[in-house]
Order: C-alpha cells, then structure tokens, then sequence
C-alpha cells in the first residue's frame, strides 16, 4: 500500500484529508517543516500532499529543497489562491498538480491513483 505525507498547518484540514486518503493509502501527517523532516527520514512518502501558505515556511520553498535534494515524487500543492501565476510557480518549483482549496476529494483521488499507477479509491 502506498504510503502518502499530508503537510497542513490547519488541524481541521488535515484530519479530512487524513481520513479520506487513509481509505486507500499509508497516512502519515505534518504541520511545519521538521514534522515533514522527521516524517520523510522515519517513512519516506510515495507522494506528498503539500499546502503552499503552510508550514512554517512557504511551501514552494519547502517544494524546491526537496527537489533540489532529489526527491522526485508526485507533490500535489494546495492552496486557496486562483491565480494562474501561482500555479505557474508551483508548476516550475516541481509540483505534479496545482491543487485549489477547497479540495475536490474525487479529483484528489483521480490524481492521487494516476501518479501513484494505483486504482481509483472512488472508482
């Protein structure tokens, strides 16, 4: 079973996400910067589900360490911006997907199950 890093700083989205992907997939959860760490040193992700106001530190930053240290796994960023420029820039700092909150869980899961070459959760 794929194991999937859901990075939040607010508790109440995190436990959705949580929830719902915990039906297909490994859960692990963080809310800043060393919980990601941490998180990827003690179970390293199949994918990431990253905010991008969050943790601690803007998460495209956050996006471009990890790529820049070789992790090249599917990262889905949300966010609750719009704007094509940010999905741009998401897009450039190595996400898979620019994701707007709040998140369609059925789109999640279609992309979710396509990068990770797994069945749809939701059929």
């Amino acid at each position: 079973m794929a194991r999937v890093l859901i990075v939040d700083d607010n508790e109440v989205i995190l436990s959705i996400l949580a929830e719902f992907l915990s039906t297909g997939y490994k859960v692990d959860t963080a809310m800043d910067v060393q919980g990601v760490l941490m998180a990827i040193a003690a179970n390293p992700p199949d994918a990431i589900v990253l905010d991008v106001n969050g943790p601690s530190a803007h998460g495209l930053n956050l996006l471009s360490g990890m790529r820049g240290h070789g992790i090249t796994i599917p990262v889905f960023v949300m966010t609750k911006d719009k704007s094509p420029e940010l999905a741009l820039k998401a897009k450039e700092s190595g996400a898979t997907e620019h994701l707007v909150k709040p998140v369609d869980l059925r789109h999640l899961d279609r992309l979710m199950a396509e990068a990770l070459n797994v069945a749809p959760m939701l059929g």
